[in-house]
């Protein structure tokens, strides 16, 4: 009897095989199109059946990349095997994320905070705590392992605290004792958020960055930056009074004007 998990790798590992075909077409039809290029390197006008042809190519190239971020590539692996109609159908469940943008960026809802029963059996500046069991829901445990990221925590509708992270989420934010993600942050004793935090975790939520790039950059810090001097979240205490730090100081383009 196969497994959810069984099933989830034999659906990946089919999912890899259309996606490494994705890659391998894009790849083909983008070399076609340099080596077009590259007969013109000095032209200044193409041919014209080359630039239908450069435009053809451009648009079966959007064509099949629709193809594979749609959802009907993945919809043929469960046509062609109906043991897979179950997990496709949770998965689309799971990929209808609470999102929204703050400053222009897009975050995503990835877990909330609660009480947990069991409290941790640690011992924090050398002295064992009591009764700690500030713990966080993940609707993925996937998301442990995410990248360097900015986060935001929500209490209800209203952004309490950002920050980021450099290495993983997990790093960062937790420990896991009995199957259970406490939150190792620091958070919890934040003098605004630890009342309403210890007694009432249900009221709050963690959001990280869906893409924090710039030009292959992560720019997390940046953005982390921005949310909190325009937002001013009233967790947060760094940052807050950055425009205040500048001391008069003078930009460098507003210097290059006057020498």
């Amino acid at each position: 009897m196969e497994t959810k998990e069984d099933l989830r790798k034999e659906y990946d590992k089919i999912w890899d095989k259309i996606r490494y075909k994705k890659i391998s077409e894009v790849e083909s039809i983008t070399s076609e199109i340099i080596n077009i290029l590259e007969k013109h390197i000095d032209d200044r006008l193409f041919f014209h059946g080359d630039c239908e042809k450069i435009n053809f190519l451009f648009k079966k190239l959007k064509q099949r990349n629709y193809f594979y971020m749609a959802s009907d590539a993945k919809q043929l692996i469960c046509l062609a095997n109906p043991k897979f109609k179950e997990l496709f159908e949770n998965m689309g469940e799971a990929m209808k994320l609470d999102r929204k943008k703050v400053c222009g960026y897009s975050f995503i809802k990835i877990g909330n905070f609660y009480k947990s029963n069991k409290p941790i059996e640690a011992k924090f500046d050398g002295k064992q705590l009591d009764n700690y069991n500030l713990a966080v829901k993940l609707i993925d445990d996937k998301f442990l392992n995410a990248e360097q990221s900015t986060y935001l925590i929500y209490k209800e509708n209203e952004l309490v605290y950002a920050g980021y992270y450099s290495n993983t989420l997990y790093d960062r934010w937790f420990r896991k004792q009995n199957d259970i993600l406490y939150v190792w942050h620091g958070i919890e004793d934040k003098e605004k958020l630890k009342d309403d935090l210890r007694n009432h975790p249900e009221k709050f939520s963690m959001w990280l960055t869906e893409n924090p790039y710039s030009d292959d950059v992560n720019i997390s810090k940046a953005i982390e930056d921005v949310i909190i001097m325009k937002e001013q979240p009233i967790g947060n205490k760094v940052g807050k009074d950055l425009e205040e730090q500048k001391n008069g100081a003078i930009k460098v383009s507003e210097i290059l004007k006057n020498i």
